[in-house]
């Protein structure tokens, strides 16, 4: 028997997609990690990734230029 479930596509680079692990730990969002650019993620967690992910670039990126 063959199961679908839908998904998004996620690609991205390493530093990424080790925020969006991190989110999934908590979230349980992640259907599959395909590679270490690449993830399958369950399509409802589309607009939270993308506003998540970004929070904690620029969060990053803030405390990096303080130091």
């Amino acid at each position: 028997m063959v199961t679908a479930i839908k998904g998004v596509l996620v690609k991205c680079d390493e530093p990424t997609m080790q925020i969006i692990l991190l989110m999934n730990e908590d979230k349980n969002f992640l259907i599959e990690k395909i590679s270490e650019t690449v993830c399958l993620c369950k399509e409802n967690v589309y607009d939270f990734l993308e506003k998540e992910v970004i929070k904690q670039l620029e969060y990053t990126e803030r405390h990096e230029t303080e130091e």
